[in-house]
């Protein structure tokens, strides 16, 4: 995997003195009312919970897969999760599941050691599946799936039910809305099931027609049914992209870090191809606080097309 995979650092955030006080305004809106203060305190206990773990790995770039925990060991899509952990742990990701039986489990015996972890939700019928990984326990679904998307890199959904599609959907209307930085998604079927592709089928032919989501908002995610180029498709998205920039330049541009920046004849060809996203200004090489960075307007609506210039950028 290339050296800048493993640049997981971030800029700091706002003051965690201030935040607290936050916390503690929030707090005591709530009243005296026992149901509320039981729900806020909950939250905050799987919060806190899930961030004593998961802080330790933030040197980690991290790939979440979902999937059922009623798929078997012998099936097809048992086994493509679990090779395809070993390959995504091979070029140093960490695994991150649901924790439980099925695909969770598939995902995390196929990572290297020391490179899974699982977030297991509390139900009476789903044992979380016991291995040498560290564990984080939740007790609501909604903390769980921010625990399992937030700063992770990349996305993987294999076989699943209700579960799993809304863990799918709501990644994608992350990204869709751009509450979750660009990051790629693979909906992975097994040979001859083509479960997500029937999936893609019904948005492209029902959704899109309809103006419910724009054409280009099926970038948002690729299907496939092999192994590897489910590999290709996560490590690909970032051979030369990097990441957005966390804040925007003074003069209210995005910014872009990549691997290796364009020239003047490939920044004069972006401008021609994606000037209904880059505005009249086009794209710029421009010096920020994180260095050389790729310099557009954006208008924080089109993160369909915008996943369209990384594709073209990483020359897919």
């Amino acid at each position: 995997m290339s050296s800048h995979l493993l640049d997981t650092s971030e800029p700091a955030g706002p003051d965690p003195t201030e935040l607290r006080c936050r916390i503690h305004a929030a707090l005591e809106e709530l009243g005296d009312d026992a149901s509320d203060l039981a729900m806020a305190a909950s939250v905050l206990e799987d919060l806190a919970g899930a961030s004593r773990i998961l802080s330790q790995l933030n040197h980690q770039p991290k790939v979440t897969i979902f999937g059922s925990a009623r798929v078997r060991e012998d099936s097809p899509a048992y086994q493509q999760v679990q090779e395809l952990a070993g390959l995504l742990s091979a070029d140093g990701f960490t695994i991150v599941t649901g924790g439980g039986p099925g695909v969770m489990a598939a995902g995390l015996r196929g990572a290297a050691p020391g490179r899974a972890v699982g977030v297991s939700i509390a139900l009476p019928f789903e044992t979380p599946h016991e291995g040498d990984f560290p564990v984080v326990l939740q007790d609501r679904f909604f903390t769980r799936k921010l625990a399992m998307v937030r700063h992770v890199r990349g996305f993987v959904a294999a076989a699943g039910g209700f579960g799993t599609a809304d863990e799918v959907l709501e990644v994608l209307v992350l990204l869709q809305t751009g509450k979750k930085r660009p990051a790629p998604v693979v909906l992975l079927d097994p040979p001859g099931q083509p479960q997500w592709a029937r999936f893609a089928e019904w948005v492209r032919d029902e959704l899109v027609p309809a103006g419910l989501i724009s054409p280009a908002d099926l970038s948002l995610f690729r299907v496939c049914d092999d192994v590897h180029e489910a590999h290709r498709e996560i490590t690909r998205f970032y051979s030369r992209y990097q990441r957005l920039t966390e804040h925007v330049l003074p003069d209210g541009r995005y910014a872009m870090v990549l691997s290796d920046l364009p020239d003047a004849d490939e920044l004069t060809r972006l401008a021609v191809d994606f000037a209904d996203l880059c505005g009249s200004r086009g794209f710029e090489v421009v010096d920020s606080a994180e260095g050389p960075v790729l310099a557009f307007e954006f208008d924080r609506r089109r993160w369909g097309r915008l996943r369209q210039l990384i594709d073209r950028l990483n020359g897919a």
